[in-house]
């Protein structure tokens, strides 16, 4: 509302109405335009501003901006108000004038004689001698056009402060806003208005992936941009440098926000959309040599290969980089990229009492041993031999996965190859000083269902190795997300005896697949949880609130939904339950009773959840555990101090310490203990005995009775580094592979492949 101070102002407040009206008078302002100041800078009444076509704008002179004129009215109403202007125009050049505030000219257009077009028409645009307006404000805002021009419309209007011209951004199809926020409504043309529109214009816009140019002209943004709006907009961009055993590694960048981190999509085994699995890391670490090269340095990611992935099967790795407003996800540059890792297995190979450590790859011909002496490795690349049916003539299978366990009734362990899509189980013996291999069917014995080709092995299978029948021969189940039940291949130390047995549900919790104990989504894990010495399964998934059990009975299943019973400790997990989302489970007998127990491991919490089997039902605790916060840790079960309950290792590979976590049956004693290095020439992290990119394994190496822990790494790798258990600390040692013989040494002629 403008100052009251003149005298004048009180004469016409009685008959106030209407703002910018052709016809009476308001003493408040019509327009964010104009101020006190303003006003007082303005010409006199009736100075003319600006012409157009014979149509010349005058000064309000101290009232611009308001409802009130300096001269009263005129022919066409109160003058050197906006109506006023565009009114004498269409009066003197075309004939006919209408009435109205001028928010509501172009709905009383006399249609007859005057086209109206609503801003965003492109396909009539204004021409000079239009009419514009604006409905913001009580009353709204009106101007002739003078001009139109590529990016302006040129105006001349009334009754505002600064002059009688303007210029209004246009982009061919819609007149832009102004006064912070009044955009048009669109304009009127008389129809005895000479003027033309120039010829048609192609507004920049974008069809599908192509900018079509002001010029008609139409440019493809490329693979490296995507149209967006009216413009190409440069796509993130980056690439993905190597999937190796130890780490998977990349750059990215957003060329809009050069300087801004984003992130990275990893998925593995199949690309975005596909349902695969994935990762998300943010690409915000330093590298020198992409200062120069894309302006910027700190747009490196690099990832930690999951352990899942180093199994000796090949895996792809996909990576799209993430633009934060939503712009397309290209693939990074080198992806996808295979991944293939040798794995390591660690069983006693030659029964001297050390664990040893088989090396497999499924697309080799040979399965190397490195034989634990206590104090080193002596190893060989043994050849598989004694079936052709794998690859070169050998006896390892291409992409099959390795399980280890003894199938015979001597003391060495074995190795497994399986395969969800063959008709047999292969097995390659360890003799203790090589392997004998044979291509054992898998035969299926009965139940409900054969498998491929008539035998006991079934697509979409998942293995896992237990004792079933409590024979002390190990068998293999196979878990099938989808499926009713739960197959057994029996070992008969000669062959196989498969049978598809119903896992029958027999709790009256809610019960899975087609009613049977089979749940989908779950990960299986074998252990005794009802302490009668057969291989049991659970199905564990950390977002559930039970974990389902299938007892073995020796010749069938016996299911149960089990609740994860919460009994204390601190805070509850899944809806008031004792399991724990994002938690990893380790197997283990918590507190020496025969039966096996879950422990949920989550990667820097504070606690060590831990769920009791009670044999028919679970008993949780979330009791805590002084573990060493870290975000890349992962952890092992491990009987660390001999007493029978299952303790915990968190390794992680970038640390320098091999922290353990003590079973005391109703808790947890935790110590960060130094992975001291105590021999070798290489020296680990920090010069720990800690190296990056190991992955962990436990075994007994030196036949003292404890479980060690060892570190193993393919790519590159000479030696297998070793952390003896002392009871109250680690001894560690990078003890070199030594290559002792064979079909060809491995990396830098050692035993490592």
């Amino acid at each position: 509302m403008i100052s009251l101070r003149r005298s004048v102002l009180f004469a016409v407040m009685a008959t106030s109405a209407l703002r910018c009206s052709a016809d009476e008078q308001s003493v408040e302002e019509v327009n964010p335009s104009a101020s006190d100041a303003i006003r007082a800078s303005m010409p006199p009444c009736g100075t003319p501003l600006g012409d157009f076509d014979g149509t010349t704008s005058y000064s309000n002179g101290g009232n611009t901006g308001t409802g009130v004129s300096c001269r009263g009215s005129g022919a066409y109403g109160l003058q050197y108000q906006c109506v006023e202007l565009v009114m004498r125009h269409f009066q003197t050049h075309w004939g006919y004038r209408w009435r109205g505030n001028a928010q509501d000219l172009l709905n009383n257009a006399p249609r007859d004689r005057v086209d109206v077009y609503g801003n965003g028409d492109g396909a009539h645009p204004p021409v000079p001698g239009d009419l514009i307006v604006w409905q913001e404000g009580q009353y709204g805002h009106t101007a002739l056009v003078t001009g139109v021009r590529p990016g302006a419309v040129d105006i001349l209007e009334q009754n505002v402060g600064g002059g009688a011209r303007a210029s209004l951004p246009y982009d061919g199809r819609t007149i832009g806003s102004r006064w912070g926020g009044w955009r048009p409504q669109g304009w009127g043309h008389a129809r005895a208005n000479p003027a033309r529109p120039p010829a048609p214009t192609c507004p920049v816009h974008c069809e599908g992936n192509t900018l079509v140019a002001a010029n008609c002209g139409r440019t493809d943004c490329g693979a490296s941009s995507q149209c967006r709006g009216d413009r190409c907009v440069a796509m993130p961009r980056g690439s993905l440098d190597a999937a190796q055993c130890d780490l998977i590694r990349g750059w990215a960048q957003d060329p809009t926000a050069a300087t801004a981190a984003i992130d990275v999509d990893l998925y593995f085994d199949g690309p975005a959309g596909s349902g695969a699995p994935s990762v998300r890391v943010r690409a915000d670490g330093r590298r020198e040599d992409l200062c120069a090269a894309v302006g910027s340095c700190e747009h490196a990611f690099a990832l930690d290969t999951p352990m899942a992935l180093r199994d000796g099967r090949e895996h792809r790795v996909y990576a799209y980089a993430l633009a934060p407003d939503g712009r397309a996800q290209p693939a990074l540059d080198g992806a996808p990229r295979p991944l293939r890792c040798t794995v390591a297995r660690v069983a006693d190979f030659n029964g001297d009492g050390r664990d040893d450590v088989v090396q497999y790859r499924s697309d080799r011909a040979t399965m190397p041993v490195c034989l634990s002496l206590g104090s080193g490795w002596s190893c060989r690349n043994l050849a598989a031999e004694g079936w052709d049916g794998g690859n070169q003539g050998s006896s390892v299978l291409d992409a099959a996965t390795p399980l280890l366990g003894r199938f015979n009734d001597d003391a060495l362990a074995d190795v497994f190859q399986f395969r969800a899509d063959l008709d047999r189980l292969p097995v390659c013996l360890s003799l203790g000083s090589g392997w004998s291999c044979r291509g054992l069917a898998a035969g299926y014995s009965g139940g409900l269902g054969e498998g491929n080709a008539g035998s006991g092995v079934y697509v979409g299978s998942v293995p896992v190795v237990g004792d079933f029948n409590g024979d002390h021969r190990d068998d293999v189940i196979q878990y099938r997300d989808g499926a009713a039940t739960l197959p057994v291949c029996l070992s008969l130390g000669s062959g196989w005896s498969c049978r598809n047995m119903a896992a029958s549900h027999a709790g009256s919790e809610a019960a899975g697949n087609e009613g049977s104990g089979v749940h989908r989504g779950g990960t299986p894990l074998v252990g005794d949880f009802d302490g009668d010495g057969h291989a049991d399964l659970i199905q564990y998934n950390a977002a559930w609130t039970s974990i389902p059990v299938c007892l073995s009975l020796g010749s069938g299943w016996s299911c149960r939904n089990l609740a994860a019973s919460y009994a204390g400790g601190e805070g509850a997990g899944n809806e008031g339950s004792g399991v724990y989302a994002g938690s990893t489970p380790i197997v283990a007998d918590f507190n020496g009773d025969g039966r096996s127990d879950v422990i949920q491991y989550r990667a820097g919490a504070a606690t060590l959840p831990v769920c009791l089997s009670l044999a028919s039902g679970w008993s949780c605790r979330n009791l805590a555990a002084g573990l060493p916060a870290s975000a890349t840790a992962t952890a092992v079960g491990i009987d660390f101090d001999g007493d029978g309950r299952g303790d915990v290792v968190q390794y992680d590979a970038r640390g320098e310490t091999l922290p353990v976590c003590l079973s005391l049956g109703t808790g947890w004693s935790c110590r960060d203990l130094r992975a001291d290095l105590a021999a070798g020439a290489t020296l680990g992290n920090n010069g720990s005995g800690v190296f990056r990119g190991g992955a962990p394994l436990v075994g007994d190496f030196n036949g003292d009775g404890r479980a060690d822990l060892m570190q193993f790494q393919p790519q590159g790798w000479e030696i297998i580094p070793v952390c003896l258990n002392l009871g109250s600390g680690w001894a560690c040692r990078a003890l070199h592979a030594d290559y002792a013989g064979g079909a060809g040494a491995g990396n830098s002629g050692s035993g490592v492949y």
